[in-house]
């Protein structure tokens, strides 16, 4: 056995980084040799992909933070195991040797994003692994050469320890449109609504949306995303627009449908390891409106619109006549395929 996954993703409910965790190992096993790897789970995990090579554990009587930190490494002192691959941005604290994949260190340099309690919590427990492994975890992985320079910059890690393996886009392929989608939302019109999918932390900007919608009152707006949208308005003094709809957590199915029709994709984040919703909506066609970032200009190049995430003074629709790059400049950059390959090759080092 070369390495043991952390497969605590595949109990959890998908937003960017479980994609990057899933789609990677399904990669992994393509690539992989019988008994080279093995995944670990929950026993609560569901749909958990038919692998070929990866072998598949079911473990532990808990679920979460307590199974991650407590069934995981026991686990895998048990078993004599060493090397652990973890996808999320955490490691258990007990087992910080292996590889980790660190998608970022919003939760470092960006305090003010999180106010909350249970953000300030949740900010605490991250930068608390941060430190932990960037200390003792040898194999750093990352989704761009920005998180690569965050990391040494912030963490002194040395360049050498850091491999880059993106996020890609290939499996929107394999996600077929619901064909009703647009008869359940059907206030919405289709290739005239702006769209946009995200957390509603802080750094995702969402206010820049809302501002937005009230100077175009013309114009429809939807927001798909898990956590209460409503709440985060409470918090931040903002009353909504009547262009601007709510659509909660959307399935995959939706999610394409919805990126498929509508006018542009909005993408206004202050601050990203990568950013793949845009890289998700123009794989369906969509024309995609981001922040003028250093992130965003080092994954999307010339191939989006870019906007001042402070500057809410804005002519959407001057603003995506404008030419730019097609879309698979940036399309054929980036796949699962080869980011499973680059990381693979850090695994047999």
């Amino acid at each position: 056995m070369t390495y043991t996954i952390n497969g605590k993703f595949l109990s959890e409910r998908i937003t960017g980084m479980q994609r990057y965790a899933i789609e990677i190992v399904k990669e992994l096993d393509k690539i992989s040799k019988k008994g080279e790897l093995q995944i670990i789970v929950p026993k609560c995990a569901s749909d958990i992909p038919d692998f070929q090579n990866i072998s598949v554990v079911r473990y532990g009587k808990f679920k979460g933070i307590p199974w991650e930190q407590i069934s995981l490494p026991f686990y895998l002192y048990s078993h004599g195991i060493d090397r652990c691959l973890n996808l999320l941005s955490i490691v258990p604290f007990l087992m910080p040797k292996g590889i980790i994949v660190a998608h970022g260190v919003n939760y470092k340099v960006n305090p003010q994003f999180f106010n909350t309690f249970r953000d300030k919590l949740s900010r605490l427990w991250h930068i608390s692994n941060y430190k932990w492994y960037f200390t003792f975890t040898k194999k750093i992985v990352t989704v761009s050469f920005f998180s690569q320079s965050e990391i040494m910059r912030v963490y002194h890690v040395p360049e050498n320890r850091i491999t880059i393996a993106s996020n890609a886009w290939q499996h929107m392929n394999d996600i077929v449109p619901s064909v009703d989608t647009l008869d359940r939302f059907n206030y919405l019109k289709p290739d005239e609504y702006y769209y946009s999918l995200s957390s509603v932390n802080d750094n995702k900007n969402f206010k820049w949306i809302i501002q937005v919608a009230i100077r175009n009152p013309k114009s429809q707006f939807a927001i798909a995303g898990g956590r209460s949208l409503v709440e985060y308005l409470q918090r931040n003094g903002i009353t909504k627009p009547d262009n601007v709809y709510f659509l909660g957590y959307v399935s995959d199915e939706d999610n394409k449908t919805l990126m498929t029709h509508c006018r542009a994709f909005l993408f206004p984040t202050f601050y990203e390891g990568f950013g793949i919703p845009p890289m998700e909506a123009m794989s369906c066609g969509a024309a995609a409106i981001v922040s003028d970032t250093p992130t965003m200009h080092e994954v999307y190049e010339d191939t989006v619109h870019y906007i001042d995430p402070h500057n809410y003074d804005v002519d959407l629709d001057k603003l995506i006549n404008e030419p730019v790059a097609p879309a698979d400049k940036v399309l054929k950059k980036y796949s699962w395929k080869k980011s499973a390959k680059d990381l693979y090759a850090r695994i047999l080092e």
